[in-house]
């Protein structure tokens, strides 16, 4: 939505009807939106970047994360009025971490944006709210430079896990694990040396291609 917001403040929501855009400043031409970014395209002989940037911080003060704040107000009225991260989330998160004052949430936010990882939980939203949602049902994570994530080239049935957490992984020799195929049975190796970081399966479970099986950071 934050997005999608500053999108509008632009200009560049294209009109259904005209199939046109109505730019807030000349030299604007279009732009995409992604999960968390927004690819501005512009003329740059009649629109310097810095004025661009300098306009886009701007908006950046100005937008307001309506349906957040919506959502919010809306699980305190139906589901609960009183809690101790409600209204704020992320003062909630700051305190709980010993992050006191009037930066708290400057503060939260950057330690959360410079992290290695951030695992987030879609239960933790309003609408609708957590006790709708399945424990498990959706995830995202970021890794660094340092781990990779092995994925299945087929699908088939884990018939066993041959390595558990910190085992060490040597490069073409360590059996991870063995999926059985239409009574075919496929071995899965690495391709580097490393430590097994995390496993993503259990023996019997039925997997599909380019699920995720394991997670190895790699050796300095």
């Amino acid at each position: 939505m934050r997005i999608h917001q500053i999108q509008e403040y632009l200009g560049l929501i294209t009109d259904l009807k005209t199939i046109k855009t109505k730019p807030i400043l000349n030299s604007l031409i279009d732009s995409v939106p992604a999960i968390r970014s927004l690819l501005i395209c512009y003329d740059p002989m009649h629109l310097s970047q810095n004025i661009l940037i300098k306009y886009l911080q701007t908006i950046e003060k100005l937008v307001n994360d309506y349906w957040n704040n919506h959502a919010i107000q809306y699980y305190m009225k139906t589901i609960r009025s009183k809690v101790n991260y409600l209204p704020d989330n992320l003062k909630f998160i700051a305190n709980n971490n010993g992050i006191i004052g009037e930066n708290n949430i400057e503060q939260i936010s950057n330690i959360l944006l410079n992290a290695q990882w951030l695992v987030i939980d879609y239960r933790t939203k309003y609408n609708p709210a957590r006790t709708y949602t399945p424990g498990g049902s959706c995830g995202l994570d970021e890794l660094d430079d340092n781990h990779k994530i092995i994925y299945a080239m087929v699908g088939g049935i884990i018939q066993s896990i041959s390595v558990y957490i910190d085992d060490k992984i040597i490069v073409d020799q360590t059996i991870l694990c063995t999926i059985q195929v239409m009574k075919t049975e496929i071995t899965i190796i690495f391709d580097c040396n490393g430590k097994l970081y995390h496993i993503y399966i259990k023996s019997n479970q039925l997997i599909n291609a380019n699920d995720p099986l394991f997670i190895i950071k790699l050796d300095q």
